[in-house]
């Protein structure tokens, strides 16, 4: 749940660009932020920042609670996986972990930088390959 929700984030601009089809943040929730399916993408090429920063900020709190659930999960499960398949899914983690935390900081603003800051995580979580 952590990884997906930092996911919505993370193509929020490219899923509203559909017209709100692909936006699969509850329609209740994009209500408490004043945005609806329709005007997510307006308020995207808007720029509008308080209340992007907003749904981001809500968001972000319901995936830190899973982001700390699922790491209790994963030193769980470790033992019980490969060497290759552990270092896959802790290079994963750490991509969306990275994004999480860059997303607390001005989101409306980072919309624009997603694909740098994205490749960045990637290759510190699995080098430069």
């Amino acid at each position: 749940m952590f990884c997906y929700l930092v996911h919505i984030l993370r193509d929020l601009a490219k899923d509203a660009g559909s017209r709100g089809r692909l936006v699969t943040i509850p329609s209740a929730t994009l209500v408490e932020h004043g945005l609806d399916r329709d005007t997510l993408a307006d308020a995207i090429a808007a720029g509008e920042r308080d209340r992007l920063d907003r749904l981001a900020a809500d968001l972000l709190a319901r995936a830190e609670a899973y982001r700390r659930r699922g790491r209790e999960r994963m030193d769980e499960l470790a033992p019980h996986l490969g060497t290759r398949e552990r270092l896959a899914l802790e290079g994963l983690v750490r991509v969306y972990e990275g994004l999480h935390g860059d997303f607390h900081r001005d989101f409306a603003a980072r919309l624009a930088a997603l694909p740098g800051l994205e490749a960045g995580h990637r290759a510190s979580a699995f080098g430069d390959r």
